[in-house]
């Protein structure tokens, strides 16, 4: 697994102390994840702050042990007082490694956090829709894409993800339109691609669908 989110806008604010730094431990990580992890709580012992805690919680993720690495993430959101949006990337980084980790409450936790941080806006609002899907939660989905929409036209990730919540509500003419929606964006989706498919064999059909040949 790893961190979907930016992570600069969250290390402007995590200043670095030490001779080590953020950078030199993401990159050992990526070759070394173990002795990333080491490097990382080395410098947490010499005063590392924020930015090594981060980055133990990579190095974390990187090793399979997301559920650990959620912890670390949502305790520096919830230590992160002075800029709410960067304290609502690490709940959405936390609810994300969290969940994946197969700690559902506690990923749902982090997603109020990121919430009440920045209520209402579109970052939140996408994260959330791929947390609810992982647990399956499909009414969240909806709910969350629903409210994305309003701020901005949905990507064909966004409408096919949305279209795979209603169908999985077996609200499958609702789901046609939204895979729909998503092909016409990009006809070579494979979430859509295997969406349409699944309607298909309910015996839905698909408004527009682009790989019906036109009628002669």
């Amino acid at each position: 697994m790893t961190i979907s989110l930016l992570v600069s806008a969250v290390l402007s604010v995590l200043t670095p102390v030490g001779p080590r730094n953020y950078e030199s431990c993401t990159s050992i990580i990526e070759l070394d994840p173990e002795g990333g992890l080491d490097y990382a709580e080395a410098w947490q012992g010499e005063g590392g702050g924020a930015q090594a805690r981060h980055c133990t919680a990579i190095a974390l993720i990187a090793l399979d042990k997301p559920a650990s690495a959620g912890a670390i993430l949502a305790r520096l959101a919830e230590e992160e007082v002075f800029d709410p949006g960067v304290s609502a990337r690490l709940y959405l980084q936390a609810a994300e490694a969290l969940m994946s980790g197969g700690r559902k409450e506690a990923a749902f936790r982090a997603l109020r956090g990121a919430y009440e941080k920045a209520p209402d806006t579109p970052e939140v609002h996408m994260s959330a829709a791929v947390i609810y899907a992982t647990a399956e939660e499909w009414e969240g989905v909806i709910l969350t894409l629903d409210a994305l929409a309003r701020f901005a036209d949905l990507s064909s990730d966004a409408f096919a993800l949305r279209g795979r919540a209603k169908f999985e509500l077996e609200r499958y003419v609702e789901a046609s339109r939204d895979v729909s929606d998503a092909l016409a964006l990009d006809p070579y989706l494979v979430d859509a691609i295997v969406l349409r498919g699944d309607l298909l064999n309910e015996g839905i059909s698909i408004p527009n669908d682009p790989f019906t040949a036109p009628k002669e």
